[in-house]
């Protein structure tokens, strides 16, 4: 089959495409940027550059090369497809849970609301531009974060501890044309980072597994840059009571924080999108191809979407990040060695692009010391 993927630039998306590769299909890729990683991947066709991401866009891809399936991998796109998915000319496209549930999901404020809702556990969250929050003195005893309130803003969080603190962040998200409205304050939960990630079918997971952080970037509230999988019972029932309380279709990604002090789950936002660890996923034994080529109906082939784990691994993505650790935590390479740990650089099996994404980490050390 031809397949088309999105974001060129999403080490996820590489590994989609190995995957999809090593499958016998054949991978295409939609760019708005004509300078993107995956146009020296050996698993990658063809990258095809346009202006946006706009139906017709999609409609002269899918015909130019006949495209049996679309799968957008990040936000704007899944925001923009599930507008789409309707058009009969677009059938390809992987079934979205459409268009007012990926709005709901992809607001930070709202979507912490519903959560709790349902019963699940929440930390305390507020608008930065509702004003009732400063009555309450939030501040005394507690630490928050402050962060953007939906998905596809820039990835950037401060930790806020008093007025000055939170003065500060909200001048540096001004710099950035971010009012008021684009942040919330939430409660900072001390514990483990863990993730549910899942491909649902009309609010049942056909393919499931989870990951708790070992290293992530910046090092608070940051995102993932080596993790491990991990399972328990307890975050998967509050993760399928979530997505069945949605009836979400499609790819998900569920945040919680497992406070160290009460062992309690505490959800933190959803990511409405295929997600930045999916390669451990790959390599844990779970059936991802086989789950997204479901939701359209087609059959990718006869393995069982709810197969068992085969290995229980771990993942480091040293050009994604984790070097930044090792530049200031030497000591943290001598951890490269375990037995089950997998090193992700893209060298050996697809040298032209490790190559490429190597000689850029010294310019994303910049970028994100810069930021």
């Amino acid at each position: 089959m031809n397949i088309l993927l999105t974001n060129p630039n999403y080490k996820h998306t590489w590994i989609l495409a190995l995957h999809l590769y090593r499958s016998g299909h054949c991978v295409y890729c939609l760019s708005k940027s004509k300078v993107n990683f995956l146009y020296f991947s050996r698993f990658v066709k063809k990258i095809i550059i346009v202006n946006s991401f706009s139906k017709n866009d999609y409609k002269a891809a899918c015909k130019k090369y006949l495209i049996d399936l679309v799968i957008p991998v990040g936000f704007e796109e899944n925001l923009n497809i599930s507008r789409y998915s309707d058009d009969q000319q677009l059938h390809q496209i992987t079934n979205t849970p459409g268009l007012e549930k990926i709005i709901l999901a992809s607001d930070k404020y709202k979507i912490t609301t519903y959560v709790s809702n349902i019963g699940a556990l929440v930390p305390k969250t507020f608008r930065v531009n509702d004003i009732a929050f400063d009555k309450d003195n939030i501040f005394e005893n507690k630490t928050f974060f402050i962060k953007p309130s939906k998905e596809g803003l820039i990835k950037k969080y401060f930790i806020i501890r008093n007025h000055n603190d939170l003065n500060n962040a909200k001048k540096f998200f001004s710099n950035l044309n971010y009012s008021d409205n684009d942040l919330i304050l939430q409660e900072f939960i001390e514990g483990q980072s863990v993730g549910y990630f899942a491909i649902c079918e009309n609010g049942e997971p056909l393919a499931e597994y989870s990951h708790k952080r070992i290293r992530e970037w910046p090092k608070k509230g940051g995102y993932s840059t080596a993790c491990k999988i991990y399972n328990n019972s307890e975050l998967s029932l509050i993760s399928r009571k979530i997505i069945k309380s949605l009836n979400w279709h499609g790819p998900i990604m569920i945040e919680f924080k497992r406070d160290v002090i009460n062992g309690n789950f505490y959800f933190i936002e959803i990511n409405p999108k295929l997600w930045g660890s999916l390669e451990l996923g790959f390599v844990s034994g779970i059936n991802i191809l086989p789950a997204l080529f479901s939701l359209s109906g087609l059959n990718f082939s006869n393995e069982n979407l709810n197969s068992k784990l085969k290995v229980y691994t771990s993942i480091a993505w040293p050009f994604e990040g984790d070097a930044f650790h090792y530049l200031s935590h030497p000591n943290i390479m001598f951890s490269l060695f375990k037995k089950n740990l997998i090193i992700s650089t893209g060298l050996l099996r697809d040298p032209l692009y490790g190559l490429l994404k190597l000689a850029y980490f010294p310019i994303k050390f910049i970028r994100e010391y810069r930021l």
